[in-house]
């Protein structure tokens, strides 16, 4: 049994398909029903008139800020599917579990098997992976599958590139860096921040500027030079951002209630209730729920559920650090299992926090027994480390909903299992022989 276990865990051949299949599993039952994320039918539109003559992305709901032809190629494999009569909601799916598939053979692939703890890594890799609240974000046809895919190919093949400094590896970093500009600016502009602080500590550090480092901060900044609009971009959204911090701030000064921030009700059923009462989709799930009169219990959700006191969830302000700090770690361990959490589903979801303590003990484990070096290699485990800690600063500020924490907490768990292949690339070697079944003995 114990042979058999390695062997899956062990396995690409074996893991992928299994996760894939997993994932088309859970679409199927879904069908086309979206109550589980009321934007989801927002992205389904987006494919349906993408493709249109004189379309813009004004016309969309999401999207806002992409270029049109970057959309029509990012979506084009959804627009094959649709030619063979899959609805617009499947095909999404289908190219965010296809995309998620990809990024997790990206993340196994480059484990290193002649280093220690090469299947404690995979196996933290994949049980990530199905971590409920990620599977399911990650089957629905959200951008959270592009998200993960741009920021792996910007985290792995950097590390790549800075141990074999071949430059045919710097073609995935300018597609994942791009992608990200495209897809979420915000964490286009956190990763470019991640990359100076890294690049500033390194250069005080070994007091040298290399070759290798100076042509991968290129290919990070590159969208700035070859796309320039996404400056002016980035100094709307930034000076938005200071607005309602100085707004905030303020509030905090004057002691009256801070802009912005609420309670976490139930808010998220209470919509999901509306939205199960107006549809007529007869999907397995829509099935399934009335067969058990769960409509009866969506019937007496109210939007305003109470819900336990450590859960009120208000923006701090930058003159407050114990509360940015209270905040920050709020949206590590949210939601809690065993208290009111304001909906169902939340109360469900809470249990799964169970794996992500284990999975903050095994990177915080991982990271104390790291022995930092001079050495290039390290810059990028550096990188990710200032992603992580940028990534958690900007969600204590601006995370005001435990709906949305659930959600954005796809890009930690993502941003995790990439420090967990850089760390495995970096330990020693094994004295022992392992076997890797994707490679013939």
């Amino acid at each position: 049994m114990k042979v058999l276990l390695l062997k899956v865990i062990n396995t690409n051949k074996l893991v992928l398909p299994i996760f894939f299949l997993t994932h088309i599993t859970l679409m199927i039952i879904l069908g086309n029903f979206t109550g589980f994320a009321l934007d989801e039918y927002g992205y389904a539109e987006v494919l349906k008139y993408l493709y249109e003559e004189n379309q813009s992305t004004d016309n969309f709901s999401v999207w806002v800020n992409s270029d049109i032809l970057f959309l029509q190629i990012l979506y084009s494999p959804a627009k094959v599917f649709i030619l063979f009569g899959v609805s617009e909601v499947i095909s999404i799916r289908l190219l965010s579990i296809i995309l998620t598939t990809l990024t997790l053979a990206i993340l196994l692939r480059n484990l290193d098997t002649n280093k220690c703890q090469y299947t404690i890594s995979r196996l933290v890799i994949i049980l990530g992976f199905f971590i409920p609240s990620f599977f399911l974000w990650t089957t629905l046809g959200l951008r959270e599958g592009f998200l993960i895919l741009w920021l792996t190919l910007i985290f792995i093949y950097s590390f790549k590139f800075k141990q074999t400094q071949n430059l045919v590896l710097l073609i995935p970093i300018v597609i994942g860096i791009f992608g990200l500009m495209q897809t979420k600016l915000y964490l286009f502009v956190l990763t470019i921040v991640s990359f100076t602080i890294a690049f500033l500590v390194y250069s005080l550090v070994v007091r040298k500027i290399t070759l290798t480092r100076i042509l991968l901060m290129i290919a990070i900044l590159s969208p700035l030079v070859f796309h320039p609009s996404t400056s002016k971009q980035i100094y709307s959204v930034a000076s938005d951002t200071l607005n309602r911090v100085h707004e905030v701030n303020i509030a905090s000064e004057n002691k009256s209630d801070i802009p912005n921030s609420y309670q976490t009700e139930g808010t998220t059923l209470y919509q999901f209730n509306v939205f199960f009462k107006n549809s007529e989709n007869q999907s397995l799930i829509i099935k399934f729920l009335k067969r058990i009169n769960f409509d009866d219990y969506l019937a007496s959700v109210s939007p305003q559920s109470s819900v336990h006191t450590l859960l009120k969830i208000s923006r701090p302000s930058f003159n407050e650090p114990l509360a940015i700090i209270w905040s920050a770690i709020k949206f590590l361990i949210l939601p809690l299992p065993f208290i009111e959490n304001g909906s169902l589903f939340l109360n469900v979801i809470s249990y799964e926090m169970f794996i992500w303590f284990m999975l903050y003990l095994f990177i915080g484990l991982q990271i104390l027994s790291f022995r930092p070096q001079a050495n290039e290699n390290y810059f990028v485990l550096l990188v990710i480390i200032a992603y992580l800690f940028t990534f958690l600063l900007f969600s204590s500020l601006f995370e005001i909903n435990l709906g949305t924490i659930v959600r954005h907490r796809v890009i930690l768990l993502l941003v995790i299992l990439n420090l967990v292949v850089v760390l495995q690339n970096s330990k020693g070697y094994k004295d022992r022989l392992v076997i890797n079944y994707d490679k013939p003995i």
